[in-house]
Parts: C-alpha cells; sequence; structure tokens
C-alpha cells in the first residue's frame, strides 16, 4: 500500500453561475498532487473551500503514515489522521468540492 498508485483522488470544482463557467475536474495520484491542484485552482480564480483544502491536507497527512509504516503496523497510526479527515469530510460544503 506504498505505492502512489494505491490513491486516487478527484476533485471537481461546480461552475460559476455567476461568469458561466464550465464545472472543473483534476485527477490526481497523490494528495500531495491534489493540493498542487488546489493551489492552480485557487490561482485561477476559482477558489476551493477552505474544508475541502483541509481535507486534501488531512489526506496528505494519512497518507504519509501509510508510507511510513509496514503494512501490518497501520492501523494503529492510523486511527488519529483517519478520524480526523472524516471529521473534515463531514465539514465540506459539496457540491463546490468532491473527493472521490
Amino acid at each position: 500500500m506504498s505505492e502512489a498508485s494505491a490513491f486516487r483522488y478527484t476533485i471537481t470544482i461546480a461552475p460559476d453561475l455567476a461568469d458561466k463557467t464550465p464545472p472543473l475536474r483534476y485527477t490526481a495520484d497523490t494528495a500531495h498532487d491534489l493540493l498542487h491542484a488546489i493551489a492552480r485552482l485557487n490561482a485561477a480564480g476559482r477558489y476551493v473551500p477552505a474544508d475541502a483544502a483541509a481535507l486534501a491536507c488531512a489526506l496528505h497527512t494519512i497518507e504519509n503514515v501509510i508510507q511510513a509504516y509496514p503494512e501490518d503496523e497501520i492501523l494503529a497510526p492510523l486511527a488519529g489522521p483517519v478520524t480526523e479527515a472524516l471529521r473534515r469530510l463531514e465539514h465540506c460544503t459539496p457540491p463546490h468540492a468532491v473527493f472521490a
């Protein structure tokens, strides 16, 4: 599970109805790449809600933990980051940003 290909994230930003821009979708193999996609979206003026960006940071932390431990030692260290990521996910504001 320590391979980057074990992860896949897609972020979809809803269309901006004010200026009729289409929805944007970025797919990334790692949360690190997802954070870069969020930065590109923000730079383009398509702002990602803060809670969704915080979730990407939590996912990045989870990836780092997964990659740092052998598979048989993953469950205990993951308990905190997974709980935090799920807490953040509950507070995301759909449909503006969706992670799959």
